[in-house]
């Protein structure tokens, strides 16, 4: 994966970054408070995962690998139109999304075995950072 632009937008706090992922072309957009802000835990993977560390008062930007400690067996992201997807066959995290309402992500179960949760681009941080705190507590 490839950081390929990133655009902040001082006057609305918000940003915009695209990424290069195989075939893919993927943008991500959301709003932050200040122009000092982290983003942490992006995964297509669950050995594809990095973080990123923005601060536009230093104007410095690091990309680290590293774990975030979630063992699955069958969980990743594919990148569509409008955002992310991720199939999960887990008993445990099945049982933790069909029993939650969200805000930031779509949930559709196709089956007892399987659920498919959407990651839209717009707000994309808050929607992952909503689907990792359900399956991680």
């Amino acid at each position: 994966m490839k950081l390929q632009n990133f655009i902040f937008n001082r006057l609305g706090n918000s940003f915009s970054a695209l990424f290069l992922y195989n075939e893919y072309s993927i943008q991500i957009w959301d709003k932050v408070k200040t122009e000092k802000f982290e983003i942490l835990n992006f995964c297509l993977t669950e050995e594809n995962i990095f973080s990123v560390f923005i601060s536009f008062q230093s104007l410095k930007i690091e990309i680290q690998f590293t774990n975030l400690g979630i063992k699955v067996e069958n969980f990743s992201f594919s990148p569509t139109i409008g955002g992310f997807k991720i199939l999960l066959t887990e008993p445990d995290f099945i049982f933790k999304l069909s029993m939650i309402s969200t805000k930031y992500i779509k949930i559709e179960k196709k089956s007892n075995e399987e659920i498919e949760v959407f990651i839209p681009q717009n707000d994309f941080f808050k929607g992952l950072t909503e689907f990792l705190y359900i399956v991680k507590f």
